[in-house]
């Protein structure tokens, strides 16, 4: 069987979203069509991170499907925007609440032929999705927490999102412990394929795809609990070979009338994780 490899790969299936959201993947309702239709946009009004790439388009007008030419990247910047810049990515969720809904909705790229109420409630459904993802995503909690430490105490320390599993406290990477942080490390170096991350200042960072926090940071709308992408260190069932990222992705693009099942319902925004998919695979041969 493709989809398991005849049995060879059985991953956890992605978690169901926060109630709410899961709600309106399924729903048949105003606020749920629009969630779908352009389940991209909100993406990429609500993701941490950046996607540097050129998308082909056929014609003028709408376009049905999602293509990617050339090189494909992810870039990730400071978590302080600078003096008279305005915030973007992963710095909205760390300012005025206010601030935060507007500017998302500002830059949002919305359909010319969409009515007035229904930007109503589209401004109304991305201040829910904000909510959720403070409340449920791991990074935002943790963005916000780094930035309440004081800069001097980093001055030999690194924010990193690494790329294997978080250093245990005696590890000898470890600079210094950190409470209640999920996703971040403060650590006294970093490794190939880590993300490592500015408190302010700074060019952006290009993030590897073979570190699974790559997914959620972009795919923030479809992953709300920073759920991994592939991971290099998944082995088989038989425990002789690693999961490839092409058995990874053909796993989860199977629905198995389970809760990961919304998924195919997020229309261009699961066209371009299959193009993430597609490139990662191709990456790795």
């Amino acid at each position: 069987m493709t989809c398991c490899n005849n049995g060879k790969v059985a991953l956890q299936v992605f978690p169901k979203p926060p109630e709410l959201l899961n709600k309106l993947w399924h729903a048949d309702i105003v606020e749920g069509r629009i969630l779908k239709e352009i389940a991209r946009s909100i993406n990429n009004a609500v993701c941490l991170t950046s996607i540097k790439v050129k998308t082909k388009v056929f014609g003028r007008g709408f376009s049905p499907n999602i293509i990617f030419e050339k090189k494909n990247t992810q870039l990730a910047g400071p978590l302080h925007l600078a003096d008279g810049e305005r915030p973007y990515f992963a710095q909205l969720y760390l300012h005025d609440p206010h601030l935060e809904s507007s500017e998302r909705f500002r830059n949002m790229s919305i359909p010319a032929n969409m009515t007035k109420s229904q930007k109503k409630i589209l401004e109304q459904l991305l201040r829910k999705i904000q909510t959720l993802l403070h409340e449920h995503n791991p990074f935002v909690k943790d963005f916000k927490q780094v930035l309440e430490i004081p800069s001097d105490e980093l001055k030999i320390g690194k924010i990193v999102i690494t790329a294997k599993a978080k250093p245990e406290a005696e590890h000898t990477r470890c600079y210094n412990e950190q409470l209640n942080l999920q996703e971040v490390s403060i650590l006294k170096n970093s490794e190939p394929h880590d993300l490592v991350l500015q408190q302010r200042g700074g060019t952006l960072q290009d993030i590897s795809d073979i570190n699974p926090k790559v997914m959620p940071l972009h795919l923030t709308h479809l992953f709300p609990y920073g759920t991994y992408g592939w991971d290099p260190n998944i082995k088989h069932t038989d425990g002789k070979r690693r999961v490839t990222t092409r058995e990874f992705y053909v796993y989860h693009m199977n629905q198995r009338n389970s809760d990961s099942d919304f998924l195919q319902l997020a229309g261009r925004l699961y066209q371009e994780w299959c193009c993430m998919g597609w490139i990662a695979v191709e990456n790795q041969k």
